[in-house]
């Protein structure tokens, strides 16, 4: 029987290599700035490296750890700095190459859907790119924001309608 690598085996290198990516762009649909999802991501894994009791060789556990304390230490570093008003370009272009329809060469749309997503409650930036970017659940997301599945769908519904009705598409689609 093949024995699972648990966590605790795993050394900080691969952990980084397998979630830094992902958390980072978390990190930056709450905060709005590279430079604090930077911060962020950096602290998150300074704290994994000090204490890695949490991950209790689970995988899925650690996965959800790592999701939660990122989405914790984000919000802690938003009440820590005044929220600025300035489009992050990169979340932008993030979540425009992940969007269904093409939008190659129109940049015109391309920056009307920045506007709509720079423009979104936080809470609704943060279920969509948990959702579109990284292809979590409802159930999933709500484990890991600790809040009702119901919360997080109508978060992720409000948040498409804007897009949609922005975009000129039909709402009414699901």
């Amino acid at each position: 029987m093949g024995k699972k690598v648990g966590v605790l085996q795993m050394d900080m290198a691969a952990l980084f290599e397998m979630y830094a990516r992902l958390l980072y762009r978390y990190a930056i649909a709450i905060t709005g700035s590279a430079e604090d999802a930077e911060d962020v991501v950096q602290e998150v894994f300074l704290n994994v490296s000090r204490n890695r009791k949490w991950a209790n060789g689970d995988e899925e556990r650690a996965r959800r750890y790592l999701y939660a304390a990122t989405r914790n230490t984000a919000f802690s570093h938003l009440r820590k700095r005044k929220r600025s008003d300035r489009l992050h370009q990169a979340m932008c272009v993030e979540l425009a190459s992940g969007a269904q329809t093409n939008i190659e060469g129109q940049n015109d749309r391309a920056a009307t859907l920045c506007q709509v997503f720079a423009g979104l409650p936080v809470e609704q930036r943060e279920v969509l790119v948990l959702k579109i970017h990284d292809g979590m659940t409802f159930k999933e997301i709500a484990e890991a924001a600790k809040l009702p599945i119901s919360t997080v769908s109508s978060r992720y519904k409000y948040a498409i309608s804007k897009l949609r009705k922005t975009l000129g598409g039909d709402d009414d689609e699901e």
